[in-house]
């Protein structure tokens, strides 16, 4: 069988006579893995694994927050590079490995803002000419001994947003 994501519309198997449509919970479809076994689907929240007879069945787990890339290698551990976790595995009889990374999201950092005893930091959005360089929003906080990341294909206020300047923070809540 064949199959092909089309954005915004969904996923399509093809099984060499017609076209048919796979019913997905979202239609948020990052990209498509496919395993001796299984079709895994990966959207921007979670990976979905599809059996032979369409059956969908989420892969879940607290070590899995924004996946971003994955793979399956022969033994048929899944490899899952996550935008907040770092690379999480899945072996053979479903057991999670976690292996985050505690830095931030970026190797360059131009900037630091302290605020309620965190230190968010982040790369400038311009150049030593003041021009904005058009650098997608993003910025990582280091809070009790590790770092959490926010880029902004999983963070969607930051959609849209580039050339991060400055920050500040405030306590209040309106």
């Amino acid at each position: 069988n064949l199959y092909v994501s089309i954005e915004d519309q969904g996923l399509f198997q093809y099984n060499g006579y017609e076209w048919t449509e796979v019913s997905l919970p979202s239609h948020n479809i990052r990209n498509l893995y496919p395993s001796s076994s299984y079709l895994y689907i990966l959207s921007q929240e979670k990976i979905l694994q599809l059996n032979s007879s369409l059956e969908i069945t989420s892969i879940e787990n607290a070590a899995i927050r924004s996946p971003s890339d994955m793979l399956v290698d022969q033994e048929g551990r899944i490899f899952i590079a996550d935008l907040q976790q770092g690379l999480v595995i899945i072996n053979y009889n479903g057991s999670f490995e976690h292996f985050h990374p505690n830095g931030p999201l970026l190797d360059r950092i131009d900037r630091l803002y302290y605020f309620d005893n965190k230190i968010v930091a982040w790369t400038k959005g311009y150049n030593d000419q003041m021009q904005p360089v058009d650098m997608p929003a993003a910025f990582s906080v280091f809070n009790m001994g590790r770092w959490e990341n926010f880029p902004e294909d999983n963070t969607a206020s930051l959609v849209g947003i580039t050339d991060i300047a400055g920050m500040a923070y405030s306590s209040a809540r309106d």
